[in-house]
């Protein structure tokens, strides 16, 4: 196994609503975070 590293600098962290069902909370809470950097 490799193992990477990434500096926090080149790293965008972002807080988004998932996808599915969501009941009453549909569309209003920001339930999953996107991690995302350059290769």
């Amino acid at each position: 196994m490799t193992i990477f590293h990434i500096p926090a600098d080149e790293v965008e962290l972002t807080a988004i609503r998932s996808q599915g069902p969501g009941g009453q909370n549909v569309n209003k809470v920001a339930s999953a975070i996107q991690l995302r950097f350059d290769i």
